[in-house]
Formats: C-alpha cells, structure tokens, sequence
C-alpha cells in the first residue's frame, strides 16, 4: 500500500501524527515521574516509621 502512494515502507510505519505521538510522550513522562514521588514518598514513610520505633524502642528499655 505505501508503494503505490509512492512511500518507502517504513515511510507508513508512522501511523500517528506528530501531536499524538508528543501527548503519549508526556504521557509517559508524567507517569514516571508520579511513580517516582509515589516511591520516594513510600520510601520517606518506611524511614520515619523505622526512627520512631528504634527511638520508641530506646526510650522504653532505657
């Protein structure tokens, strides 16, 4: 089908047009980059709850 309209075949390859293709991009971007805050503050809550219950710990065998 590409030869006919006078494409090379990988030419045809590229179905969606530019703006699609930025939107899945930032798409994208933002989505790791929500995962990564979503897994720096999961990281954040697991070290805060560890300090407190080593200062927890520390205080009631002391």
């Amino acid at each position: 089908m590409a030869a006919i309209h006078g494409l090379r075949p990988d030419d045809s390859t590229d179905v969606l047009p530019t703006s699609s293709v930025q939107f899945v991009n930032v798409t994208r971007t933002f989505s790791l980059v929500a995962r990564d805050i979503s897994t720096a503050i999961l990281l954040i809550h697991i070290h805060v709850a560890a300090r407190r219950h080593t200062s927890q710990h520390f205080y009631t065998t002391g």
